[in-house]
């Protein structure tokens, strides 16, 4: 990580706009267009689309489209590791990431500090949401831009502007999003909310004013480190070693599979409403059984004891 510069950093993002701008289907309509109207030799229409190309590019200039993004549409989004949209998709609640939590010496229960790594996900205004895409590139196939700018690489505040001032402006506000930099956290009415003894006293006083009010978050990145754990029975290597378990002679090797699988699935004919992480599956989400085990009688004889 220590070899990363910030041109090359500056490189990844020019590159993403770039990438951008060609993706963009009013400049692939006007490149069209300007080819046909060059084999008509019609100058007047190619004049006009070599215009409209000119003003979209500037729309994807690197400083006119970092300070757009950076000032502006960054704040329609929100990243997060845990959801509140996933609960109700209208929900206005803050979502709630783990960037800054340190993760326990002795886990007694899976949570989302169990993954080594876990996947940031972002909901809110879709027009935002290629500023996420931005800061999951890789920089040098190493780390993405927003594990450089969690760890502060020095590299990061030079990139994203020539003007220093600009740069550490925008740099504050990539970090007031990452880091749930909330002034005032709010729930929503649409959130569950949970009601928790303090402690076990607590809740034998019968007193008042002893309970922690909890407002429970969708763990959306768990939920897609499950999605994707589940979706590997349908990957080649799986298929070819359920496949050759029915072979005499073969070599058999372990393979996934899942039984008594559920699924809901959030946001309806809209997922990316609830997340990007969301949009990817398809809102679906899966849910392992959760049932007691199955306990069945049994005698033995005394003789069989002997």
């Amino acid at each position: 990580m220590n070899n990363i510069s910030w041109q090359d950093i500056r490189k990844v993002i020019i590159d993403f706009l770039q990438q951008r701008l060609a993706n963009n289907s009013s400049y692939k309509s006007e490149l069209t267009k300007l080819e046909k109207a060059k084999q008509a030799g019609d100058q007047k229409a190619v004049n006009e689309s070599q215009q409209k190309m000119s003003e979209l590019s500037k729309r994807f200039d690197f400083e006119n489209w970092m300070e757009d993004a950076a000032t502006r549409r960054l704040f329609w989004i929100s990243i997060c590791h845990h959801s509140s949209k996933a609960i109700h998709s209208s929900s206005l609640g803050d979502n709630v990431n783990n960037f800054t939590i340190t993760k326990p010496n002795e886990q007694q229960y899976v949570s989302s500090s169990t993954p080594t790594h876990l996947v940031a996900d972002s909901s809110g205004n879709a027009a935002g949401l290629d500023i996420f895409s931005l800061l999951n590139q890789c920089i040098n196939g190493d780390k993405t831009l927003l594990e450089l700018i969690i760890d502060d690489h020095p590299a990061v505040l030079k990139a994203l502007s020539d003007d220093e001032q600009k740069a550490a402006i925008y740099l504050a506000n990539f970090k007031k999003v990452i880091f749930n930099d909330f002034e005032k956290p709010k729930a929503d009415e649409l959130n569950k909310q949970l009601y928790w003894p303090n402690s076990e006293e607590s809740y034998l006083s019968q007193q008042e004013d002893n309970y922690r009010l909890l407002v429970p978050l969708h763990p959306t990145s768990l939920c897609n480190v499950v999605y994707q754990k589940v979706q590997t029975r349908f990957s080649e290597e799986n298929k070819k070693a359920r496949e050759q378990r029915r072979l005499k002679g073969a070599e058999h090797q372990p393979y996934f599979t899942f039984h008594e699988l559920a699924v809901v699935k959030l946001g309806g004919s809209n997922p990316q409403g609830v997340s990007q992480l969301t949009s990817n599956q398809g809102g679906r989400n899966f849910l392992l059984p959760s049932m007691p085990p199955k306990f069945e009688r049994f005698s033995i004889s005394v003789n069989q004891l002997k």
